[in-house]
């Protein structure tokens, strides 16, 4: 299975990568306030390559998610941390490629709002995955990385918090 260490490495390559590709082929995009979803909305010269970010993202998400599968497939919680990762994959890498934001200061349209609903179940599937993995893996023998994936979680809620602070209040210089 070493194919899984080259996957893992693709994919965050392959996701600073794009971007900063897609920031530097954008006029005015600003990484501290924009998230990468307006690179990719309705009417950008990036909204195609969005979309294929997109589709590259689920799939090495989804190759990703069965190689981890096989390893754990005797463990109880390892068909859950799957479905998990695929729908991460499906809903922040597919769902939100096809369903493109709108631009600002416009009326929300349909794939506006699938644009949400997606990136808000692929974002649900990332968070509820910690605790999968903690379900799968006893306490006792694991105890390290509990205490881990408990920071996971809890930088992740935090992370969030600030996403959605910065999205609808736009505060000045923050990330």
């Amino acid at each position: 299975m070493a194919w899984y260490n080259i996957l893992l490495v693709i994919f965050y390559f392959l996701e600073i990568v794009t971007d900063i590709w897609f920031g530097s082929k954008f006029p005015g995009y600003k990484w501290k306030t924009q998230s990468l979803s307006f690179l990719g909305q309705s009417g950008s010269p990036l909204e195609q390559w969005v979309l294929v970010s997109g589709v590259v993202f689920t799939t090495l998400i989804t190759l990703f998610a069965y190689t981890f599968y096989q390893l754990n497939k005797p463990k109880k919680w390892a068909i859950i941390a799957t479905v998990l990762l695929i729908t991460y994959g499906l809903g922040e890498g597919m769902g939100s490629g096809c369903f493109p934001i709108n631009p600002p200061d416009t009326i929300i349209t349909i794939n506006g709002k699938l644009h949400e609903i997606f990136s808000s179940i692929g974002d649900a599937g990332l968070v509820l995955f910690p605790f999968a993995l903690m379900s799968m893996l006893p306490k006792t023998e694991n105890q390290k990385l509990h205490i881990y994936l408990w920071s996971v979680v809890g930088i992740g809620f935090l992370m969030a918090s600030f996403f959605l602070i910065a999205k609808y209040f736009h505060p000045d210089n923050f990330i």
